[in-house]
């Protein structure tokens, strides 16, 4: 039997007027009740034997059952409390929980969405970088047919410019005269170095490099043809600095030359006296720098006498080269130019023209 039914039958006695018997089994159940805690049960039975011994009239019991149940009856308003707080802290963690899940849930979403952008942001960013790279050696590839197209018809006018019909005439009547003089020596000797001169050229044009040595070779050749045409006009010096290896530098072709016989034909040529040009070759960081110097009439009477005479034929050589000059630098990268620097005595008349020539050094 349980505590709460040794309560009920307490009752029972009660109404029927057994007060021992109700006692009695009053007592069972606060017995039984203490042995499980049973706050509750303990709480109305104290209540219901306070009520009966003041039935009776006998206060002293009921006050010390009315003590107990009070005592019983603040465990349980207590633990109902306890037990109130306890399902309260149980569904405020409850729903926290769910907020934080939901909350969770909500940047998972979030962050596969931002995951798929982020993705598809990569992609774009991929596909428009192929586009550009491509985009670029499309062009690069453009560029380079472009200077590879300007690079031979540089060196075709060049070719036309070097060997041009002026000078071959010239030639030509320079070898008939040395055969009208029954020089068969010199006759011989000019033809040789005219058809080498001639092969040579023809040999260096087909090339985007060749070596300082076939250069030089070109422009030796040039210089004791003209030197031969035009007896007691001029003298030539040519010089290389020792650090120059003429034969592992590598050079465009025909970058010297124009230089040279514009020198000859504009400065030296319309001296009343002997002229000198001088040709120097030095390195200076990783190019070369050749100085094409002579003491000539200076540009500006070169400028009036062309002008006078309406001819501007040996200025086109020049131009041509300075052109090949730009079209190495877009090519190469770098940022070579062509110098000229009138020289004066103390007077400030003009007695030469110096030019200074920055080759590149091509692999």
């Amino acid at each position: 039997v349980s505590d709460n039914s040794f309560g009920n039958i307490g009752n029972i006695y009660r109404d029927l007027g057994q007060k021992d018997k109700a006692i009695s089994f009053y007592n069972k159940s606060v017995e039984e009740a203490l042995k499980i805690k049973d706050w509750y049960v303990l709480a109305w039975v104290y209540e219901d034997i306070n009520k009966l011994y003041l039935n009776a009239g006998d206060t002293s019991n009921a006050y010390q059952n009315f003590v107990k149940f009070h005592q019983y009856n603040d465990s349980v308003v207590i633990r109902e409390k306890n037990k109130g707080l306890t399902d309260a802290r149980v569904r405020y963690e409850a729903d926290t929980h769910r907020k934080e899940v939901e909350l969770l849930s909500w940047r998972l979403k979030n962050n596969r969405l931002l995951n798929f952008g982020f993705a598809g942001l990569l992609v774009l960013i991929v596909l428009i970088a192929i586009l550009i790279i491509r985009a670029s050696r499309i062009n690069a590839g453009r560029r380079l047919s472009e200077m590879n197209r300007k690079i031979s018809e540089m060196r075709q006018a060049n070719l036309r410019q070097q060997m041009n019909p002026h000078f071959i005439f010239n030639t030509l009547n320079s070898i008939q005269y040395y055969m009208y003089q029954h020089d068969k020596l010199a006759t011989n000797n000019y033809l040789t170095k005219f058809s080498n001169l001639i092969r040579k050229v023809l040999e260096n044009s087909q090339h985007t490099s060749i070596s300082l040595q076939d250069e030089l070779d070109a422009l030796n050749l040039y210089l004791e043809l003209e030197s031969l045409r035009f007896r007691d006009k001029f003298d030539y010096n040519l010089v290389i600095d020792e650090e120059i290896d003429p034969v592992l530098f590598r050079v465009p072709p025909m970058l010297i030359q124009p230089y040279v016989e514009n020198s000859i034909n504009h400065g030296l040529l319309p001296l009343g006296y002997k002229g000198i040009v001088t040709i120097s070759l030095s390195l200076v960081k990783k190019n070369l720098v050749c100085i094409v110097e002579d003491n000539g009439i200076g540009r500006q009477a070169a400028i009036d006498r062309s002008k006078r005479r309406e001819d501007g034929h040996n200025s086109l050589g020049t131009l041509i080269t300075n052109s090949r000059l730009d079209l190495v630098n877009s090519l190469y990268g770098t940022d070579l130019k062509t110098i000229y620097t009138d020289l004066k005595n103390e007077k400030g008349e003009a007695v030469g023209t110096r030019v200074e020539i920055q080759i590149p050094i091509m692999a």
